[in-house]
């Protein structure tokens, strides 16, 4: 739970802050993530596991782009 509520409080905050939406799509990227090691670590599937590995691929994009 704790890559998945923190983030989306920060998503909100984001939005109501007005900062850009680079930043946004970082906290909603963690979710992802969060939401993905989840789903793999209550199932231990294969198809569970690219949803485990690939939000984190795809969010190392985003936090460089931040960056």
């Amino acid at each position: 739970m704790i890559f998945i509520l923190p983030p989306i409080y920060g998503a909100i905050q984001t939005y109501k802050d007005g900062l850009e939406k680079r930043y946004l799509a970082a906290y909603l990227c963690l979710t992802a993530v969060g939401l993905g090691s989840w789903c793999f670590h209550m199932t231990l599937k294969y198809e569970m596991q690219l949803l485990d590995e690939l939000p984190m691929i795809y969010s190392c994009c985003v936090f460089v782009y931040c960056l």
